[in-house]
């Protein structure tokens, strides 16, 4: 896992003069706050590429007004507009209690294929959490050469994003997924 996590994407607002807009990234609130330092990406000629924040304003659950203490001139903020703000995890206050669960022990079911199998990882992405899911041992797989049966995937890669889950069983720790075709 990174020791950094993107937390919102800028928008130049010209009537901030100098200031942007801020959103969070899909499915984290706002996470900056006064005094944070912030890293730029991708980089900029002639503009800060590490920032601190001086100043918020009309704060929301997925964004803000925002300052930098390096950024003053308009032109410049006007040239970092579109960036993404990376922050460090141990400077980040609180991820949302659901982003950071532990889903190692879930069972992932498809609504088509039906058990995949048990989650042995996940891994915290800037948009979704991405789960490592160990294939159920009575899966066949595809025959070798010599006839035998062996596992072609032994574990296979699955998006935790809202979209894809059906249901989410807190009590049995259970995902039921609408999974495209071929993922798993």
């Amino acid at each position: 896992m990174s020791d950094y996590l993107a937390v919102a994407t800028l928008s130049f607002a010209r009537r901030l003069k100098g200031g942007f807009v801020a959103r969070s990234v899909p499915r984290l609130p706002f996470l900056m706050r006064e005094g944070a330092h912030v890293f730029l990406v991708p980089p900029v000629l002639d503009a800060p590429r590490n920032v601190t924040v001086a100043r918020i304003e009309n704060l929301k659950a997925d964004s803000a007004e925002i300052w930098f203490h390096e950024v003053e001139d308009p032109s410049v903020a006007e040239a970092l507009s579109g960036r993404t703000c990376l922050m460090k995890r141990s400077e980040i206050d609180a991820v949302p209690l659901s982003f950071e669960r532990d889903w190692r022990g879930w069972t992932v079911y498809d609504v088509r294929m039906g058990k995949i199998g048990v989650v042995e990882a996940s891994e915290i992405l800037p948009s979704q959490v991405l789960l490592t899911v160990a294939r159920d041992k009575g899966d066949e797989g595809e025959p070798s050469a010599d006839g035998e049966s062996e596992s072609v995937r032994p574990s296979c890669l699955v998006p935790l994003v809202e979209e894809l889950c059906v249901e989410k069983d807190e009590r049995e720790r259970r995902l039921v997924m609408d999974l495209p075709a071929g993922l798993c």
